[in-house]
C-alpha cells in the first residue's frame, strides 16, 4: 500500500479501517503498484558505495581494536572516571542487564502494538502531548522566550491532531499489521538483534579510537581532522545498520503481500538480498544522511564555540549559524523520510537508489500529503515508544546499581536497542 501511485484510491484506503487478513493478501485490496513477479534479483546496484563502506568499516574496526590495545590504560581510566570509580567489568555488567531489560520492554511494546493497536497509538499521542507540556514548563523556567515557543508548538500539535484525526484509524491498521507481521516472521527480530550487536561493537571501536587520538596525537589540527573522520564514520555506520533492518523488513512485508505462497519464512531471502544486490543502494542513501548529520554537528560545534563571546559580531554569527543548523535539520528530516520510501522500492523491485528516488518522487507527486500524514503519525508513536523504553530501562538499572552513570548508560543503550527493534514497525 505504501507504493500506491493513485492518490484517490489511496485516500479511500486511508478511511478503510478493516483489519487486513494476516495470513495473506487474499480478499484485501489489490495493490495499485505493479506487483513484482519475483524478488530474486541478480543485478548488483551501487556497488561502489558498498565497497567504500566495507573498506572504511573494516578499517575502523581494526583501528578501534588497535587503539584499545595501545591506550588500554587511558580507556580504563576514562571509564573509571565516568563509572564512579568502578572498573570496566562493572560497567559492562550493568550494560548487559540494560540490554536484557530493553530487549524485553521492546518485545512487550511490539506485542501491545499487535494486540491493542488503537489504544497504543492514542496512548502515544496523548503521552506526546504531556511530553510537550513538560518540556514547555521546563523551558519556561529556563527562558520565557523558549517557553512561549514550546507552548506554541504544543498548541500547533493539538490542532494538528484534531485536523488529522480521521487519518489515525488507517495509521493504526498499518501499525497493527506491522506488529502482526513481526510476530508471524520472528526471524526479523534475529536480524535486528544481530545488527544491534554489530552496532554496539563498532560504537566501542569508535570510542576507543577517540580516546586514543586524544592521548597520542598532540597536534590540534590533526586531532580535529581525525575526530571529524571518526564522527562521519560513526554516522554512516549507524545509518547503514538501521537501514539494513529497515530494508530487510520491507522485503519481508513485500514477500508476504505480493507472494504469500512463495515463501513461508521470507526473512532469510530478504536479508540476503539486502546484504548483496541492494546493499550498495542502502549505503548510498545512508551516506547522504550521514553527510547532513556531520554538517549539523560541525555547525553546532562552531556555534557553541562562539556562544559565550560578547559583541554584535558574535550575536550575528550565532544567529546565522542557528539558521543554517535549522535548515540542515529540516533537509535531513526530508531526506530520511524520502529514503524510507526509496528503500521500499529498493527492497521490492531491486532498483538502484537513484531510480528508487525517482519513483518515490512520483509517489509524493501523485499521493499528495496522505503518505506524509500517515508517516508522521507513526513517527510520533515510535518516538514515544523509544523514549519510554529508554526511561524505564535507565530508571531500573539506576535503581539496581545505585548509580547515575549506570542509569544514563543503560538508558542510552535502551534507546538504541528499542530504536533498532521498532525500525521493523516503521
Amino acid at each position: 500500500r505504501v507504493l500506491c501511485p493513485m492518490a484517490e484510491d489511496f485516500n479511500k484506503m486511508a478511511f478503510d479501517t478493516r483489519d487486513p487478513p494476516i495470513d495473506g493478501p487474499s480478499g484485501a485490496p489489490q495493490p495499485f503498484a505493479p506487483a513484482p513477479t519475483q524478488f530474486a534479483s541478480s543485478k548488483w546496484n551501487d556497488v561502489f558505495f558498498a565497497i567504500v563502506w566495507w573498506a572504511f568499516t573494516i578499517a575502523a574496526a581494526g583501528l578501534g581494536i588497535y587503539a584499545y590495545t595501545q591506550a588500554k590504560d587511558d580507556v580504563d581510566k576514562a571509564i573509571k572516571n565516568l563509572a564512579d570509580g568502578h572498573d570496566v567489568r562493572w560497567l559492562f555488567g550493568w550494560m548487559a542487564v540494560a540490554l536484557g531489560i530493553s530487549v524485553a520492554i521492546s518485545f512487550v511494546l511490539v506485542l501491545l502494538a499487535k494486540v491493542v493497536p488503537t489504544f497504543f497509538v492514542w496512548a502515544c499521542i496523548a503521552s506526546f502531548i504531556l511530553y510537550l507540556v513538560g518540556v514547555a514548563a521546563w523551558a519556561m523556567f529556563y527562558s520565557v522566550i523558549y517557553g512561549i515557543l514550546m507552548l506554541l508548538m504544543l498548541v500547533f500539535y493539538v490542532v494538528w491532531v484534531v485536523g488529522i484525526r480521521r487519518r489515525i484509524p488507517f495509521a493504526t491498521v498499518m501499525f497493527s499489521t506491522s506488529g502482526k507481521l513481526a510476530f508471524k516472521f520472528p526471524g526479523i527480530f534475529v536480524v535486528a538483534l544481530g545488527v544491534t550487536v554489530v552496532g554496539v561493537f563498532l560504537f566501542l571501536c569508535f570510542v576507543c579510537m577517540a580516546l586514543w587520538v586524544s592521548s597520542t596525537i598532540n597536534s590540534t589540527g590533526a586531532q580535529i581532522a581525525l575526530y571529524i573522520g571518526v564522527l562521519f564514520l560513526f554516522y554512516w555506520d549507524a545509518e547503514v545498520l538501521l537501514n539494513v533492518i529497515f530494508t530487510t523488513a520491507c522485503g519481508v512485508c513485500g514477500t508476504w503481500y505480493f507472494l504469500n505462497t512463495a515463501a513461508k519464512n521470507p526473512t532469510l531471502g530478504a536479508f540476503r538480498r539486502t546484504m548483496t544486490y541492494n546493499f550498495g543502494s542502502v549505503c548510498f542513501g545512508s551516506l547522504i544522511v550521514a553527510i547532513l548529520k556531520l554538517l549539523r554537528s560541525l555547525v553546532r560545534m562552531l556555534r557553541n564555540s562562539i556562544l559565550g563571546e560578547d559583541g554584535v559580531c558574535a550575536f550575528v554569527a550565532c544567529f546565522f549559524l542557528c539558521c543554517i543548523e535549522c535548515c540542515l535539520s529540516c533537509l535531513q528530516s526530508l531526506v530520511e523520510l524520502f529514503n524510507e520510501f526509496a528503500y521500499a522500492h529498493v527492497a521490492l523491485y531491486g532498483k538502484s537508489y537513484l531510480r528508487a528516488a525517482k519513483e518515490t518522487w512520483h509517489l509524493f507527486e501523485q499521493a499528495g500529503l496522505t503518505v506524509l500524514i500517515t508517516d508522521s503519525i507513526l513517527d510520533i508513536v515510535l518516538f514515544m515508544t523509544n523514549l519510554f523504553c529508554g526511561l524505564a530501562t535507565g530508571g531500573l538499572v539506576g535503581l539496581m546499581a545505585q548509580s547515575w552513570t549506570a542509569a544514563i548508560a543503560g538508558g542510552l543503550l535502551a534507546l538504541f536497542i528499542c530504536g533498532t527493534v521498532t525500525t521493523i514497525l516503521n
